[in-house]
């Protein structure tokens, strides 16, 4: 029997052509959603929506208003009215503190925050004025948690995306919105590259990790499934952690 938990909801995912988006999608049209995919990189998002006949696509860069509010207004007139959103978008790089430059700071967090707060706030608006029980899931990181070198301004962003996530949550609970989040640990994407292409830092990150290894994309799905559905009708303001063990130690 196959899982048709959120069947005829229609979900919004920005950062949809990532590794990460794109094992999101699949998982989400297995489970009978129609699916909207938005990528900044347009070739990315047509390449994830072509496997699907009935997914719509548009490029967005979530740090801007009106390209956020645009891509609000294709996705609905693609697939109708929006029961769900999944901020996948986020970048990363490492850099030491002492060598971090403000560009690079407010670059990674006017993404990963700002643009996660941008398209929250859209589409929570779209929901409201068409009275939608609407369900939001953010991609946090362990890293918002736990820390790490060398990363500072990304630990900021993610840290933020666990606060903004609550904040949410309480604001749009009385609209029957629920808002959560869920916190990846190490998961193999081409983000983490220079962790899993490198045999030392491989082997650092594995002894790390209680379960020895990291996860892989898929092993996100069932998470952010479960937060769309029904299922968690009892759920609002929480970053659910899928780590292998890193923020139990």
């Amino acid at each position: 029997m196959t899982d048709q938990r959120l069947a005829g909801r229609h979900i919004l995912i920005t950062g949809g052509g990532g590794g990460i988006g794109t094992a999101l999608v699949k998982g989400l049209t297995d489970s009978g959603a129609r699916v909207f995919i938005a990528d900044v990189r347009a070739e990315a998002a047509s390449e994830a929506a072509a496997a699907f006949s009935d997914a719509g696509w548009a490029e967005v860069e979530v740090r801007d208003q009106t390209s956020v509010e645009q891509l609000v207004a294709k996705a609905v007139a693609h697939g109708g009215p929006l029961d769900g959103l999944i901020n996948a978008h986020g970048l990363s790089t490492y850099v030491p503190f002492l060598e971090l430059s403000l560009e690079e700071w407010s670059r990674i967090i006017d993404v990963n925050l700002t643009g996660t707060f941008i398209v929250g706030q859209a589409v929570a608006r779209h929901m409201v004025e068409h009275k939608t029980q609407g369900a939001i899931v953010n991609i946090a990181s362990t890293l918002g948690w736990v820390g790490g070198p060398n990363r500072v301004h990304y630990l900021a962003s993610k840290g933020g995306v666990n606060m903004l996530t609550r904040g949410m949550a309480l604001d749009l609970v009385s609209h029957g919105i629920r808002v959560n989040a869920i916190g990846p640990g190490p998961i193999v994407t081409e983000m983490t590259r220079p962790r899993w292409d490198d045999p030392e830092a491989l082997k650092a990150t594995n002894a790390r990790t209680p379960m020895g290894r990291m996860g892989q994309p898929e092993e996100l799905v069932g998470a952010v499934i479960y937060l769309l559905s029904d299922e968690a009708s009892y759920t609002t303001g929480i970053t659910l952690y899928i780590d292998g063990g890193w923020t139990a130690q």
